[in-house]
């Protein structure tokens, strides 16, 4: 069976940026942000990942650069891992521009390689890793993983629509994406703050292999309600099928408005 991944890089969820119609990308928030990931069944924790930013500009471009650094267990072992994520900005779009990543296991051994290219000439993407190329389609509205964060950040919480869009996922692969908007949940964090935020769950559209979609663990976000809607949990799987279901959290909740 194909395997699926439904899942996204860790960077996913600190603040990052995407080129997609669909999102009129108005909030970048380049300030450095941990996560930490811990199974859902067990409470145990598998990895923890800080993300910061900032903002180049190279004549009359302007170029918005996010990083992210991480170690834990990740794809069945422990690994540590340092990306990059490179978006050109045009108006309310932030376009992607290229990505690379390395990943080490315990010994500080090169274990995985990420290169990924983004041609606007010819509507193409180019991923390599670890040498290997595979090329996808550059639709406008394809989001990344690195972008998602952001680009959910920016999502039309007020208008209580579902939006759709094409991701870039690990694997790689491409799916097409539903958002659905599920309205608003109160979320009591790791360390007890009670939030109050929007709940959103993300379908991928699985084509012929749709059957196998029943199988799959639901995937689910929490945003802040309050602007500027901060990320506050993820729950799904970390990869592909096979993965731990995760809860993903910010590691302090200390600045975020609280329900009374």
């Amino acid at each position: 069976m194909k395997k699926l991944f439904i899942g996204f890089l860790v960077m996913a969820f600190a603040a990052t940026v995407c080129s997609a119609e669909v999102f009129k990308i108005i909030d970048i928030d380049n300030t450095e942000g941990t996560v930490l990931a811990v199974e859902k069944k067990t409470g145990e924790k598998l990895y923890e990942a800080t993300s910061w930013g900032d903002i180049v500009k190279d004549g009359n471009t302007t170029y918005v650069r996010k990083f992210e650094k991480g170690a834990g267990i990740k794809k069945g072992g422990y690994r540590s891992w340092l990306t990059e994520a490179v978006y050109v900005r045009e108006g309310n779009r932030m376009i992607p521009y290229s990505g690379k990543g390395i990943f080490k296991d315990k010994d500080g051994k090169v274990i995985e390689t990420v290169n990924t290219t983004y041609d606007r000439a010819s509507s193409k993407v180019s991923v390599t890793t670890n040498g290997e190329t595979k090329t996808f389609d550059f639709p406008d509205d394809m989001i990344n993983n690195a972008a998602l964060g952001t680009c959910i950040r920016n999502f039309p919480f007020e208008e209580g629509r579902d939006v759709k869009f094409t991701l870039l996922a690990s694997g790689p692969q491409v799916f097409k994406i539903t958002m659905k908007n599920l309205g608003k949940e109160t979320v009591t964090t790791h360390d007890g703050k009670q939030i109050e935020c929007y709940k959103l769950q993300m379908v991928p559209d699985l084509g012929a292999l749709a059957l196998v979609g029943a199988f799959i663990p639901k995937t689910y976000f929490w945003y802040e309600a309050a602007s500027p809607h901060r990320f506050v949990r993820y729950e799904g799987l970390d990869g592909g099928l096979g993965t731990p279901y995760m809860v993903y959290e910010v590691s302090s909740y200390a600045d975020f408005d609280v329900k009374e």
